[in-house]
């Protein structure tokens, strides 16, 4: 009986004092990897803010044939979800949310695990420009319940080896893909132009989807041309738009249907009257459908990034033949950035 209470004796001393170390551990954790990718961070962003996307690059999916995903509704952006099954000794069972969405910039996902056991945390990814590309990190945080504290000082050697080699797939995939795969167009070299004054007539069109830019901005030139009236008849030159707001969380833009004339015309409440004094500018010409001008976008927002150059503020679009008489493969559009300053 002695000896049974001294054992009693010493498993509450050992339980007490594995308590009382537990208290003194902070069960708060965060664990991260970094890369640098050699691409934009719009380029990265579109394989990480689209949950489908994950299958090519998470190293979970791709080391666990067994599992199984569900998506959500979305599958990108604030709210998009998805849930998973798999191997309990590997993947486990739980769900994703986006919870914080920062185009090319921030996510963070809310995090579900219902088994082997369960648990939440939040990941997130964070998109820096660097001069070569995007510097991204990922990570995951939370909190540990009181009985499981003593895994905190594991957390990183645990979690980090898996997203260093998640990272490792991510570029891998980011760097295989040209920026509009769909795109056969061809672009001339970014170079610096000179852009000359201009005062021209245009019609304003207003936080437009993307998708219905080619729609509006129709409109928006019948409009311009209607309101013209006889004085259409002395337009210098072919049409072009100017960008003045492209909102990459909202997915809209504004832009101005625009053409220039030597002739005179009254202004009115569509038909307003624009202005640029011209100055320095970055240019490249995309010669192939309009689609495929997103890339001639790209090319000169890198170009300016590298040379340490201010963007003006509104982005230009010629249009520099028409394409109701030329083959889409053929088409010219050139594509104008002022430099600030």
């Amino acid at each position: 009986m002695k000896i049974l209470k001294i054992i009693l004796i010493v498993i509450v001393v050992i339980v007490g004092g594995f308590f009382i170390w537990m208290a003194t551990i902070d069960p708060n954790y965060d664990v991260n990897r970094e890369i640098e990718i050699n691409a934009t961070p719009e380029q990265v962003w579109a394989s990480i803010d689209d949950l489908t996307q994950w299958e090519l690059w998470s190293p979970w999916g791709l080391r666990d044939s067994t599992m199984t995903i569900t998506y959500g509704e979305t599958t990108s952006g604030l709210g998009g979800s998805y849930s998973w099954t798999g191997d309990p000794e590997n993947t486990g069972t739980g769900s994703m949310t986006i919870s914080e969405s920062i185009p090319n910039e921030y996510q963070a996902v809310d995090l579900v695990f219902t088994s082997p056991w369960e648990s939440t945390s939040t990941g997130y990814f964070m998109l820096e420009p660097t001069d070569n590309g995007t510097r991204v990190i990922w990570g995951n945080k939370g909190s540990m319940p009181f009985t499981m504290r003593f895994m905190v000082s594991a957390s990183d050697q645990k979690m980090g080896p898996n997203f260093e080699e998640g990272l490792g797939n991510l570029k891998e995939v980011v760097e295989s893909k040209p920026a509009y795969p769909e795109s056969n167009n061809t672009y001339s070299d970014a170079e610096v132009v000179d852009f000359p004054a201009i005062d021209y007539y245009y019609t304003l069109k207003e936080n437009v989807p993307w998708e219905s830019i080619g729609d509006e901005m129709g409109q928006g030139f019948g409009s311009l041309m209607a309101n013209l009236g006889p004085a259409a008849a002395s337009m210098d030159g072919m049409p072009f738009a100017v960008y003045t707001v492209w909102d990459e969380e909202n997915q809209v833009c504004t832009f101005r249907c625009g053409v220039k004339i030597t002739g005179d015309a009254e202004a009115n409440d569509i038909m307003l009257k624009g202005n640029h004094p011209g100055g320095q500018a970055v240019q490249v010409i995309s010669t192939g459908p309009y689609e495929g001008t997103g890339t001639a976008h790209m090319n000169i927002e890198s170009y300016m990034q590298e040379n340490e150059m201010e963007f003006g503020g509104e982005a230009w679009e010629f249009y520099d033949n028409d394409p109701t008489t030329v083959a889409p493969e053929e088409i010219i559009t050139r594509v104008v950035y002022p430099i600030k300053g």
